[in-house]
C-alpha cells in the first residue's frame, strides 16, 4: 500500500522523536494529490507545530486489512488553498504488520455482552474486557461456556458514536486462583471506527 491509496479523511498516527523522547499525534489525511498527501497541521498552545520537530517520523494507518507502517517519509510544511498543511511523499510503500499482539491496548473495564449460543439462544450478560486490538480482544468471564457462537459488545468511539464488534471464541484459558476464564476472541470484519477507538484509548493511556 502507498499513502496515495488511503481514502481522504482517514485517521493516521504520526510517531516521532523529539529531544530523545517518543511522541505520537493523531492526524487527518486531508487531501490525496497525484504524488503526495496533505495532512492537517497540528497546533500546540495556539501555534502550529513546526515540521523540524518531527524526527524519525513514522505514519501508521489501521484498517480492517491490517496495520500499515510508512517509515521512509519526510514531512514539510506547505499551503493548500491558503490552508497550512503538512505534505508527505504519497508514493512511499508501507510495511504491513499483521501480528495479532501489535497495538493491543489494555482496557480493564467491565462491559455488557450479548452472547449467542450455538443453538441460537441470546444471553445478555457482562464480562471484563482485558484488552483489545484491531483483530481481537481478551475477555474474562466467571464461567466456562463451551457452546458460544458469537460475543458482541459496543465501544464508545466518541460522544453519540458507538461501534459494535462481533467476535468468535478462539480459545479459553482457566485463570489461576479461581479468577475466572480468559476468552481469546477474534473479530468478524472489524470496522475502521474500531481503529479510532483503539487510538483514543492509547492516547488516554499515554496522558495518565
Amino acid at each position: 500500500m502507498k499513502l496515495i491509496d488511503i481514502i481522504e479523511k482517514s485517521n493516521l498516527e504520526l510517531h516521532f522523536k523529539y529531544n530523545n523522547k517518543k511522541y505520537y499525534l493523531n492526524m487527518n489525511l486531508y487531501k490525496v494529490l497525484e504524488e503526495r498527501v496533505l495532512l492537517r497541521v497540528v497546533d500546540y498552545k495556539g501555534k502550529t507545530i513546526n515540521d523540524s520537530i518531527f524526527q524519525s517520523p513514522v505514519l501508521i494507518y489501521k484498517s480492517t486489512d491490517g496495520v500499515f507502517k510508512f517509515t521512509d517519509i519526510t514531512i514539510h510544511q506547505t499551503y493548500y488553498h491558503g490552508l497550512p498543511m503538512y505534505a508527505v511523499d504519497g508514493l512511499v510503500e508501507a510495511k504491513k504488520d499483521n501480528r495479532r499482539g501489535a497495538y493491543r491496548v489494555t482496557i480493564c473495564e467491565h462491559r455488557k455482552l450479548r452472547v449467542t449460543t450455538t443453538a441460537g439462544k441470546i444471553i445478555e450478560t457482562s464480562g471484563f474486557l482485558k484488552d483489545i486490538s484491531m483483530t481481537g480482544m481478551g475477555l474474562i468471564l466467571d464461567d466456562k461456556k463451551e457452546d458460544i457462537n458469537t460475543i458482541e459488545l459496543s465501544l464508545d468511539v466518541a460522544k453519540n458514536d458507538e461501534v459494535k464488534v462481533t467476535s468468535e471464541v478462539v480459545h479459553i484459558i482457566e485463570l489461576p486462583k479461581h479468577k475466572g476464564y480468559l476468552y481469546g476472541c477474534r473479530f468478524y470484519n472489524p470496522k475502521e471506527s474500531l481503529g479510532r477507538y483503539i487510538i483514543k484509548r492509547q492516547a488516554r493511556k499515554q496522558t495518565k
